[in-house]
């Protein structure tokens, strides 16, 4: 078996999705039975449709459209259990032997909100068996930067976002 490995795209530039995004294309173009699993996200970015056009599963939990600070404690409370459901299922697909790679967009983030355990994760990382893993996120911890073989720190030099105050635009940012 052609050995895996763990990819990290971190840090607080743009990119990170795009990134692991171009990543999945290229194993799914070399014939890899890949997926998508997002954290945070409602499902509906731009390239969505594109990985569905080409049957590449998309694992997401709909988020209520709210930021984690402007959620109640109910909603934040079901929030953080669908985005478990969802950590859950890619656990599952990851584990049956059936897929090459797998992409956890935002997963250090869902691990620095307490979606799953780091401990979770690193057994999931152990058991990975010829699973490719990529996580996009802002920080990941030192254990699992100690696991990886690829980390890629995305550093924010500019952004019209925090320089200019333009809102993210459809097909660029989502």
């Amino acid at each position: 078996m052609e050995k895996s490995c763990i990819h990290l795209y971190y840090g607080d530039g743009k990119g990170k999705t795009t990134a692991a995004l171009g990543a999945l294309l290229r194993a799914h173009g070399a014939g890899k039975k890949v997926f998508l699993c997002q954290f945070f996200k409602a499902g509906d970015s731009s390239e969505i449709s594109v990985l569905a056009s080409l049957g590449i599963p998309v694992l997401h939990s709909s988020p209520t459209g709210k930021f984690l600070w402007n959620m109640t404690p109910g909603e934040k409370q079901d929030f953080f259990r669908r985005q478990a459901d969802c950590f859950s299922r890619a656990r599952e697909w990851i584990l049956s032997g059936e897929y090459g790679m797998a992409v956890l967009d935002e997963g250090l983030d869902a691990l620095q909100e307490g979606i799953f355990s780091e401990e979770a994760l690193l057994a999931l990382l152990k058991e990975r068996g010829g699973c490719e893993i990529l996580l996009t996120g802002r920080r990941p911890t030192p254990a699992l930067f100690r696991q990886s073989h690829y980390a890629t720190r995305m550093e924010c030099e500019k952004h019209p976002f925090a320089d200019e105050h333009l809102s993210a635009r459809r097909g660029i940012e989502y």
